[in-house]
């Protein structure tokens, strides 16, 4: 038995892409799965995106996994397909607690050149791995920064040192004072269960070595996120669903090349 939940966020500045995958999700899963479901939200065009509509669009899903639960087998496999910014994939992830839906697959598009299947990639709940697929640098400290602002920020796309410029100026504006950059090895990661499991479980694993006093461990926290979605996903709902109000999760804005807050709210 195979339960299939697509679900989408639309930006409409990103153009149809995120429709067509979303569509091309729900179809695949209508033909291949015994039971499919889907939940969509339209971002606003103007304006900061609302956060509370992407928890509303988060607990339709969590209303789909406990229907499938309901009415399959308990060995039915529960996958979920998601079109959405990072940022709000991350947000997304968050709203998701690890003993609501642990064994629910996050997936992707099957990397053939197509988006006629779709392929397990992740898991919500923890995925135990030893592969250590990204570099991870030294902290960086903004002696300026409020000790107890703490960052993430990915590089999954092998961007190199194009990447930090704009999120050390990110982190300058926000008050920022310690950063933890992670690289990944190559310009792009291997679409499979062992990479990117081992991608969340290593971050997860370095953001808790990560040696910070107790104020900022209780202090606000931020992820600069580029990679796919189901990687933002897994670390909203493994870093950020037990102290969600925490965190603020970042992705680049395509028409102006700055970094967009999810949720966006005033600083306290």
């Amino acid at each position: 038995m195979q339960v299939g939940i697509a679900v989408l966020a639309h930006d409409s500045h990103r153009g149809q892409g995120g429709e067509e995958n979303f569509q091309k999700a729900c179809s695949y899963f209508k033909h291949n799965y015994a039971v499919a479901m889907h939940a969509r939200i339209d971002l606003p065009t103007d304006g900061p995106w609302d956060h509370e509509q992407v928890d509303a669009l988060a607990d339709e899903a969590m209303r789909g996994v406990t229907l499938a639960r309901a009415i399959t087998p308990d060995t039915a496999q529960i996958n979920l397909h998601a079109t959405m910014p990072l940022n709000v994939g991350f947000w997304f992830g968050s709203r998701f607690r690890h003993d609501h839906a642990p064994e629910v697959a996050l997936l992707a598009a099957k990397p053939s050149g197509t988006f006629s299947s779709f392929i397990p990639v992740t898991v919500l709940g923890p995925a135990p791995s030893s592969k250590s697929p990204l570099i991870v640098e030294s902290p960086t400290i903004f002696d300026e920064g409020d000790p107890c602002y703490t960052a993430l920020a990915l590089d999954l796309q092998g961007l190199g040192e194009q990447f930090l410029p704009l999120v050390r100026e990110t982190c300058r504006e926000y008050g920022i004072h310690t950063l933890l950059v992670m690289r990944s090895k190559t310009s792009r990661l291997d679409t499979s269960l062992k990479t990117f499991n081992g991608v969340v479980e290593q971050v997860c694993r370095e953001w808790r070595r990560l040696k910070l006093p107790d104020a900022a461990r209780a202090g606000r926290h931020f992820a600069f996120l580029t990679g796919p979605v189901p990687i933002a996903i897994a670390l909203g709902a493994r870093l950020a669903a037990p102290t969600r109000n925490s965190w603020t999760a970042f992705s680049l804005r395509k028409n102006d090349h700055n970094y967009t807050p999810m949720p966006n709210h005033p600083m306290s």
